[in-house]
């Protein structure tokens, strides 16, 4: 969410649409190229995932209209904005990209262990990535030291706040 704008959500297949926080109001759907699979806002922007296409869609955040198609490598599951920059995970070769809002392009890539699941980025830049075999990386991506904090179940997604690190975990069945 954009203070003072909409908040954005998967309302169907190949659909987003704003919410207005004020009214609770869904509004007119936008059409999308893809299935969205991951939303994040940032950078004065709405950057929309996909499941089906191996790109990242740039769109305006308050009127969602496209701004620009970034090609990714290997696609990726999970997107965050933060500290001047988008990452996007990919759990197909555990690759972590950094891509330049001014440029709309992708500038740096690094490799993360493990089937990455969900990433979150906090206010100093530290990236916090879940994996499915239940692990938090914690990666600072100035010097790409990777710490890894073990837990028990499958973790599913991450919320940083200023306050902390949360996340989403189920036991393995």
């Amino acid at each position: 969410m954009v203070k003072g704008g909409p908040v954005w959500t998967v309302t169907g297949e190949r659909t987003i649409g704003p919410i207005d926080p004020v009214t609770n109001q869904l509004g007119a759907s936008i059409r999308l190229s893809g299935n969205p699979l991951d939303l994040a806002v940032g950078e004065g922007s709405l950057w929309v995932l996909y499941s089906d296409q191996d790109v990242l869609t740039r769109l305006d955040d308050r009127t969602g209209t496209k701004v620009a198609d970034i090609p990714l490598i290997n696609g990726g599951n999970g997107v965050a904005v933060g500290e001047g920059a988008v990452w996007v995970i990919s759990n197909v070769q555990g690759i972590v990209s950094k891509i330049d809002p001014a440029a709309n392009t992708v500038v740096d890539q690094l490799s993360a262990p493990g089937n990455l699941t969900d990433i979150g980025v906090g206010e100093d830049g530290i990236l916090w990535i879940t994996t499915g075999g239940g692990d938090v990386l914690r990666i600072d991506p100035n010097t790409r030291k990777i710490t890894t904090i073990s837990f028990v179940g499958r973790l599913d997604g991450i919320a940083v706040t200023p306050d902390g690190v949360w996340v989403v975990s189920r036991p393995h069945v």
